[in-house]
């Protein structure tokens, strides 16, 4: 078993070499990538290990096998080891049971999974790998706060990207990838919607992920869980122990990840004050919408719950900062015990599940693992009529985007299992026997491969508008293949680039023909009321209406109809159908702002102004909010009238989707008059 195990090495260092090299090119030695190649090969190939003391198996507990008595042959006599059932005319198969040797086909599985994780935790993941294109952050104050808080924190300053939001508001994202060549990702509200000491809080709690190597705990942790089901497998049908690896990583994983963040926050908090940070995360999770979270919401994801995460700062925070930070204590009891619950249940279902597998109960085993598949999922059911919303506006677009998705996998599987199927008329005792395995390989590889270019371009386009190159962008999407461009997303896409490069008409014409041409793209038509509304708010009017016939009791349409409605002047219908959606969506800030609008169109300035506040508290600075603040200031002449519609131009310019340009206009040319 040995040359199995050496063989699993070699293949992975012939793979991770390259790609330590091409990732710590330029801020790594090459002695070091090698180093670090080779661990990472063998933390790959430690699944195999047991092999070498147990033996290994192929296939147990599922694939039949011909059971061969003595004295019967194919034709009813001579060839031993094979039993003919005269009266049934046909083979007599069984199940060979799993005898204690660890399943080489479940071996490779991991392997090859343990392979893609480790190259991609080299840097960013591949599905983010096009944000390294991006230059990195080049402010020279924001530059200045990464070195100070890397030298703080005795770390060398990571690359640092900041990506531009695509949407019509800022979002408040940032994480840390790379073990060898960290990146951190901040996006573009985390630098301009909070303040320079909750950013720098930020910053620094992701360059504390980077310091405490938490790629690497990430690694390891898969590592142990796979030599777990390596072992099991040889106990356990091969199919039930890789489940059982999928939903014990998701354990471990949680396990791993809710210490990982108390820990960057103390080390953020160490850099900054602790007070900075519990501000930070009180705001990011706000804009998340997750303001006085259910305790069961944070019980199996990856981060504490707010008031946890909290309840630690204010516990290490010196005395002069401790008041200044919020604690529930209630609140955080009753977080850490229903934590508790949560993980004793999930070990005490992990084990039943290898309980009843080993025992032969295979389906049940099954069932239980797909529950437990499904576990982390339960909390997003807080956001349920959140997503009916989303699924009623864009669920065609999701339906396509799943049926290329399964197609592709499709594809895989039978790319992979085709050949394979092979090895039963295969000699065993033969070089042929290799034949189905490199078949299959050469299948998955060009299956992997079609729809490169295709990907390739559509990844320069998300590049251009991550850098705000609007122009560029254009000039991209004229040199894709026309089969590609006819995609109605990126139709879609290129539409609203012109419209922000001032072809308004020419886009809403666009959008008609769009939906001519996919009747159930609802996106189009939310579009055209979005645009329509700055040229004719009376036509958008009676096409939000329509909209919403189209999606009864959806609140975002409900939403979008009250802002065009208040756009066109009636605003008493405005407040009732921005009423309805507040009683919905009370946690959502940019219907607060809107309501704000709304009331203060209504001339009823008091409930503006309270409705204006829980915006900000609930959205801090998000797009609708600023115009919200900006408009009510420059109605009510206050001095920092002028401040607000500097902010509300920032946001304009950095948010050319957003369309707040003819607000922008407007408020400049009062306050000018004043």
């Amino acid at each position: 078993m040995a040359w199995f195990v050496g063989t699993l090495f070699a293949l992975a260092f012939a793979v991770l070499a390259p790609a330590c090299w091409r990732a710590g090119r330029g801020r790594v030695s090459r002695w070091r990538c090698l180093c670090v190649a080779a661990a990472l090969a063998a933390g790959t190939a430690a699944p195999a290990l047991p092999a070498l003391l147990a033996g290994g198996s192929f296939l147990r507990g599922h694939v039949t096998s011909a059971v061969v008595p003595e004295g019967v042959g194919h034709d009813g006599a001579g060839t031993e080891g094979t039993r003919f059932d005269p009266d049934r005319q046909k083979w007599e198969h069984v199940v060979e049971q799993p005898d204690g040797s660890p399943d080489f086909f479940v071996m490779v599985v991991i392997w090859i999974a343990l392979l893609n994780t480790a190259s991609q935790c080299l840097r960013l993941p591949r599905h983010l790998g096009h944000l390294q294109q991006l230059p990195p952050v080049s402010e020279p104050a924001l530059v200045e706060r990464i070195h100070e808080l890397a030298a703080r924190l005795g770390l060398r300053s990571p690359l640092v990207v900041q990506p531009a939001t695509v949407g019509g508001t800022m979002e408040v994202q940032a994480f840390a990838a790379g073990l060898l060549a960290p990146v951190v990702v901040v996006s573009d509200g985390i630098v301009h919607r909070l303040s320079a000491a909750e950013c720098s809080a930020v910053l620094a709690h992701e360059l504390a992920h980077v310091r405490h190597r938490s790629v690497l705990r990430y690694l390891a942790a898969l590592t142990l869980v796979s030599i777990a089901a390596v072992l099991l497998s040889g106990f356990m049908p091969f199919h039930l122990a890789l489940l059982w690896w999928f939903t014990a990583f998701r354990l471990l994983r949680t396990l791993v990840g809710h210490r990982d963040e108390v820990q960057a926050d103390l080390a953020a908090a160490r850099c900054v004050g602790f007070a900075e940070v519990a501000a930070a995360l009180d705001k990011i999770h706000a804009a998340g919408l997750q303001v006085d979270p259910s305790p069961w919401f944070h019980a199996v994801l990856s981060h504490p719950a707010p008031a946890v995460r909290a309840f630690h700062l204010a516990n290490a925070a010196p005395e002069r900062e401790r008041a200044r930070i919020a604690v529930d204590t209630a609140l955080v009891r009753r977080c850490r015990r229903v934590r508790r619950i949560a993980v004793l249940v999930w070990v005490v279902l992990l084990a039943a599940q290898v309980l009843l597998a080993v025992q032969g109960q295979g389906a049940a085993s099954a069932v239980l693992g797909a529950v437990l598949l499904a576990l982390p999922l339960l909390p997003y059911l807080a956001f349920v009529r959140e997503l009916r919303d989303t699924l009623q506006l864009h669920g065609w677009s999701l339906l396509r985007g799943l049926r290329r998705t399964a197609s592709r996998v499709t594809a895989l599987i039978a790319a992979a299992a085709g050949p394979l199927a092979l090895l039963q008329w295969t000699p065993a005792d033969s070089w042929l026997v290799w034949l189905p395995f490199a078949l299959a390989f050469a299948g998955v590889l060009l299956v992997a491969l079609a729809g490169r270019g295709a990907r390739r371009g559509y990844r320069e386009l998300k590049l251009r508008l991550l850098q705000r190159d609007l122009a560029g962008y254009l000039e991209c999407h004229e040199r894709l293949k026309p089969r590609w461009r006819r995609h109605p997303a990126v139709s879609l896409q290129a539409l609203l680039v012109r419209a922000a490069l001032g072809e308004r008409q020419a886009a809403v014409q666009g959008l008609q023909q769009l939906q001519r041409q996919w009747p159930r793209f609802r996106e189009a038509r939310l579009w055209e009321v979005v645009l329509t509304s700055r040229l004719e708010p009376r036509r958008a009017v009676g096409l939000a209406r329509e909209l919403l016939a189209a999606l009864p009791g959806n609140a975002f349409a409900e939403g979008v109809l009250a802002t065009t409605l208040r756009r066109a002047g009636e605003v008493e219908e405005a407040w009732q159908r921005i009423e309805n959606v507040l009683r919905r969506r009370p946690k959502h800030g940019q219907w607060h702002a809107a309501a704000a609008l709304i009331a203060f169109a209504r001339g009823d300035r008091d409930t503006a102004l309270a409705e204006l506040a829980k915006a900000e508290r609930l959205d801090p600075g998000g797009s609708i909010t600023v115009l919200a603040r900006a408009e009510l200031d420059v109605e009510t002449g206050a001095a920092t009238a002028a401040a607000s519609v500097q902010r509300l131009r920032e946001v304009c310019d950095r948010l050319p989707l957003a369309f707040l340009g003819d607000d922008l206009a407007r408020l400049e040319g009062r306050v000018v008059r004043h």
